[in-house]
């Protein structure tokens, strides 16, 4: 049986699969880079449209990469090889390697095998269910739109809230943590999470202060134009997070106050809202809950802590170095330049660590914010549902200072980084 035989006999007919005639000038080239060079004989190109074409292979250069030639000007989406018996051997997937700027038909990929499965089925054959979902998936796009963009920056930061002040809540009222630090890896976990999930999308900055730095120090990488969306989009996600929170946690934060005598909006319901914004000192360091009674909190004896310990400016301050620190290690780890990070799949859990170490240092002064969406999205939520003027502009008219704070360290962090460390890199290798 010769080759294109056995391949109708294995899809049908209904797939169109003509070889692209010797005497016809392919429209593109493509490169096939990996591991299958042994056993490729022939491949059928499946495209986004549905039609599919087989054409031959050969194998060239160092034996490691394979080439043939398309009817078609577009990439294939899926790959299957068959040897020179017409069996199949291979589904691959391809991933872009580089665009060639001479040639923008000259195709170069990587693959991952997938397995011999069944090759995509034209739309015509979908069920009501699979065109649904087809519809609904849309075209797989080379870059994501804006749109997209911050829609992934709203569910990042969507995340950030419902993890970190989800956990704040539950210590709070009902000391379902145990110390500062397990609070701090609930942050941490939480934001790894959400930068996992977003990341190939946005870019995962989660953070109007990152978004800031990277329009400053690398507008290559962001644009400016793009910079108010972003942050539009990180306060809507904080407003929804904190909204979920206020939606599960209110019954029981009533209890809690019930329970000591706490009115929303009074002085000593400072205590509750620091479940959504922050305060410094640290309203559950500064203040005994089990103590409180009525309407002024209670101090805690064992500290003795006051207001003028911790100032506006002083809060400010570390709020900045702390965005600083944390703006330093992102840029750090995500420079193409950085040996350290060969593969990019810890990056996410090391920022979420960072964020974990710098809470359990600095968290008893300001509850260490580093992010001014954070604060402010969940502050708005309060101030709407009772808390009032605790929560803006708060004690001391002090909502400023988790957002001028970050605003103005992350821009030094990202600079200390790529202005002053990676000079010491190296210029980037595209082979490593």
């Amino acid at each position: 049986m010769c080759i294109r035989d056995s391949i109708n006999a294995e899809y049908g007919n209904h797939i169109t699969m003509e070889p692209t005639p010797s005497d016809q000038k392919p429209a593109s080239t493509i490169e096939i880079h990996g591991e299958i060079v042994d056993h490729a004989a022939s491949c059928v190109l499946f495209h986004q449209d549905g039609n599919a074409e087989t054409v031959p292979c050969n194998t060239v250069s160092d034996g490691n990469m394979v080439q043939c030639h398309s009817g078609s000007d577009q990439p294939p989406e899926t790959i299957k090889v068959h040897d020179a018996e017409g069996a199949l051997q291979d589904t691959i997937r391809p991933g872009r390697i580089e665009l060639d700027e001479e040639n923008p038909l000259h195709f170069r990929y990587k693959f991952s095998k997938i397995g011999n499965a069944s090759p995509p089925a034209p739309p015509s054959q979908l069920n009501l269910q699979g065109r649904l979902l087809t519809y609904l998936r849309g075209a797989p796009v080379e870059h994501p739109s804006l749109l997209h963009k911050c829609a992934a920056e709203v569910f990042g930061t969507f995340l950030i809230v419902l993890f970190g002040c989800g956990v704040v809540t539950a210590a709070t009222v009902s000391s379902a943590q145990s110390g500062l630090w397990q609070v701090a890896a609930v942050w941490g976990f939480g934001v790894a999470i959400a930068i996992y999930c977003t990341a190939s999308s946005s870019g995962a900055h989660l953070n109007p202060a990152i978004s800031l730095a990277f329009a400053l120090v690398r507008p290559e990488d962001f644009s400016w134009a793009a910079l108010l969306p972003y942050w539009a989009a990180q306060l809507i996600g904080a407003i929804l997070g904190g909204l979920v929170n206020l939606a599960a946690w209110n019954s029981t934060l009533k209890a809690f106050e019930d329970k000591r005598g706490i009115s929303r909006g009074d002085s000593s319901s400072v205590l509750t809202a620091a479940c959504f914004g922050e305060y410094f000192p640290n309203p559950g360091f500064q203040y005994s809950a089990a103590t409180t009674s009525g309407d002024s909190p209670a101090l805690n004896a064992a500290l003795g802590w006051v207001d003028d310990d911790v100032t506006p400016a002083g809060a400010m301050l570390i709020e900045a170095w702390g965005t600083c620190v944390l703006a330093f290690v992102i840029f750090a780890l995500t420079d193409p330049r950085n040996k350290v990070m060969v593969r990019k799949e810890m990056v996410p859990f090391f920022i979420g660590f960072t964020v974990a170490v710098l809470i359990s240092i600095y968290a008893p002064l300001t509850q260490a914010g580093w992010n001014p969406a954070r604060d402010f999205g969940p502050r708005l939520v309060a101030a709407c549902t009772g808390w009032g003027e605790i929560a803006i502009p708060g004690p001391r008219n002090g909502f400023w200072v988790y957002i001028v704070g970050p605003m103005l360290g992350a821009p030094v962090g990202a600079g200390l980084h790529d202005f002053l460390i990676s000079r010491g890199y190296g210029a980037t290798n595209k082979a490593d």
